[in-house]
């Protein structure tokens, strides 16, 4: 069941990773000057967060792969920042197969009290939505366009 879920996993990740990759940084940039309120991003925290995932991105990428939302979403600024395939494919293979080791591991000591999990874990979804909806608007209302760059001299 682990190797399934992790190749699964893996498979499901390339797309994303490519998508990044073929969209390419200089088109997300200006998609987020020219949409940046809606997107809550600017070009300048795009390259912020570029330049962290050159520094770190192996790192981010497996510990994203074990939080729900961002582990969909990770492959996509890999893909933007051009980290190497293998790298990229270590790290995600690696964080996939303890994600899928934990919940493989909670489903067969829980399967019999799935009761007390949902209890726990249905307020929690809820409490996740909820941030969700107050986080969005509040980048929303402020949200500030990237400074234009002045040429050097």
């Amino acid at each position: 069941m682990l190797i399934a879920a992790t190749v699964g996993a893996v498979v499901g990740m390339l797309p994303r990773y490519y998508a990044g990759r073929l969209f390419g940084l200089e088109r997300v940039r200006r998609s987020a000057d020219r949409f940046g309120r809606i997107m809550t991003l600017n070009a300048e925290e795009i390259d912020v967060a570029v330049n962290w995932f050159h520094r770190f991105g192996p790192i981010i990428v497996l510990f994203g792969r074990l939080m729900p939302l961002i582990r969909t979403l990770i492959s996509i600024p890999a893909g933007l920042a051009r980290m190497p395939l293998p790298v990229f494919l270590l790290a995600s293979t690696s964080g996939a197969l303890i994600w899928n080791t934990i919940l493989t591991s909670a489903g067969y000591l829980l399967h019999e009290h799935y009761e007390l999990v949902e209890v726990i874990l249905d307020p929690l979804s809820y409490v996740v939505l909820a941030l969700v909806v107050v986080i969005y608007p509040v980048r929303l209302v402020m949200w500030k366009p990237s400074k234009p760059s002045t040429p050097a001299e």
